[in-house]
């Protein structure tokens, strides 16, 4: 009998020290979230949105750029950067783009990919 007492003893200090270890991997990843949710999002406000017009292509990928060389956290992969960028169209872009994103197009895995084939049809 004292010898399982000893064993849940034992049993339940272990619990114990991992119910801690838990507590803290816990706390750490709520300020990572935190952290990560309460800073700045890309400043976009300032930038327009691409319609088509090729005159205005250059200026709005340079923008783009700009967001992402200043704000990279906030556009960790290729997709991310197509995304945002697709968020900034409007008008003949936006219903070029639709298509290429309701069938799930390769193409937006890759940024270059996609600023290519954006250039290609809206390019002069």
């Amino acid at each position: 009998m004292e010898q399982q007492m000893q064993q849940l003893m034992t049993a339940m200090q272990s619990m114990s020290l991992e119910l801690q270890a838990i507590k803290q991997d816990n706390a750490q990843l709520r300020q990572q979230v935190t952290r990560a949710f309460s800073e700045t999002p890309p400043v976009s406000l300032n930038m327009g949105k691409f319609d088509g017009e090729p005159h205005k292509l250059k200026e709005f990928l340079d923008s783009c750029t700009v967001q992402f060389t200043f704000k990279p956290r906030f556009f960790p992969t290729e997709k991310d950067k197509v995304g945002f960028l697709i968020s900034h169209l409007s008008g003949p872009a936006l219903a070029w783009a639709t298509p290429l994103v309701t069938s799930g197009n390769a193409v937006l895995d890759s940024y270059p990919a996609f600023v290519n084939s954006l250039r290609s049809m809206f390019s002069r």
